[in-house]
């Protein structure tokens, strides 16, 4: 027998249980999330758990099959329907990716030929709808709300921040009316910014930058203001997210939509990609982490605040281009 077979032939008797920690390493210096090592392992233990059950025996990696993957998903469908628990394709697919995923560090780590669950089909769900609005629905949207009163007012405020720049609707909630600020740059004004912060999260604030159209709606929105929420409620304190995501919506139903914040969000971040942001400036703006295949092969780089307001009021605020464009249709425009 070769040596590489002999290899083999040791890491496949190797009880699964014994293999927890050196895969939990792999991952861990891979950079996957603690909530991704998490699922993986959780579903591995499962797969041991059910073995143990079924056939009196530990499991040895060598028992780790497409036959035996199979087996074991089946066997929880049965049990989640049996208990009255809800089973769907995408539940099947979950278990099916996590515990394939899962064999493929195990490979990785024992130097197996190959992952022994490449087999294991991992069944497609239902493809959604694109979460972006496209132009017209966010023209009609902005549109939709012209009236004067405080209530129409703030709320285009807030929608046009969120199509401007995405931020979360914990964000938009702690926004405060000082955040609403001018940028300056070696005593040069650069332009009218939000500073956020993530309630939760904490850290530095982002630098929101705003193109023409969201500045002249935030302005309305503030008016003579210089403290205080940048989004009031009715009664002028602040609102909590559930009543901000409230307003969303119903905003959108005014046009038969189904809206979130968050879709809002999804819409800046694909206006920003569509039109070329780079991946730095994207993340500056979205508060999303850098790759770290980016940083450490040394290609990505974080704008500084001038080049930061540069790209957006020059190339990719969401609402000038939809205001350009709207002017090339020949359509009215969103001020």
């Amino acid at each position: 027998m070769r040596e590489t077979d002999a290899g083999v032939a040791r890491a496949s008797a190797r009880p699964l249980v014994e293999c927890w920690p050196l895969v939990s390493d792999r991952m861990r210096i891979r950079g996957l999330s603690s909530r991704t090592q998490a699922e993986y392992l959780t579903q591995a233990s499962r797969f041991a758990s059910w073995f143990l059950e079924t056939s009196g025996r530990h499991a040895r990696v060598a028992d780790l099959t497409t036959t035996s993957g199979n087996a074991f998903i089946v066997w929880a469908e049965d049990a989640a329907r049996a208990d009255g628990r809800r089973w769907r394709a995408a539940t099947r697919a979950a278990y099916a990716r996590n515990l394939r995923s899962f064999a493929h560090h195990l490979a990785r780590v024992l130097d197996l030929p190959a992952n022994p669950l490449g087999g294991l089909a991992v069944a497609r769900t239902q493809q959604r709808e694109p979460d972006a609005l496209d132009d017209e629905v966010q023209a009609d949207l902005l549109g939709s709300l012209d009236g004067t009163d405080p209530y129409e007012v703030i709320t285009r405020a807030l929608v046009a921040l969120s199509l401007e720049a995405g931020p979360r609707s914990s964000e938009l909630a702690a926004m405060d009316v000082e955040d609403f600020a001018m940028a300056r740059h070696r005593g040069r004004d650069l332009g009218m910014v939000v500073h956020v912060r993530h309630p939760a999260k904490g850290g530095s604030p982002r630098t929101l930058p705003l193109g023409a159209v969201a500045e002249d709606f935030i302005r309305a929105a503030v008016g003579n203001r210089i403290t205080g929420p940048l989004f009031p409620g009715r009664d002028g304190g602040r609102m909590e997210v559930k009543a901000l995501s409230k307003r969303v919506t119903r905003a959108g139903r005014r046009l038969g939509i189904t809206i979130a914040p968050h879709r809002l969000r999804r819409t800046a971040a694909s206006t920003y990609i569509t039109y070329g942001a780079q991946s730095g400036q994207a993340n500056a703006v979205f508060g999303w982490k850098p790759d770290p295949l980016d940083v450490k092969a040394g290609s990505y780089t974080t704008p500084t605040l001038p080049q930061l307001l540069y790209a957006h009021q020059e190339r990719l605020s969401p609402l000038d281009r939809l205001e350009l464009e709207l002017a090339d249709r020949g359509l009215p425009p969103l001020r």
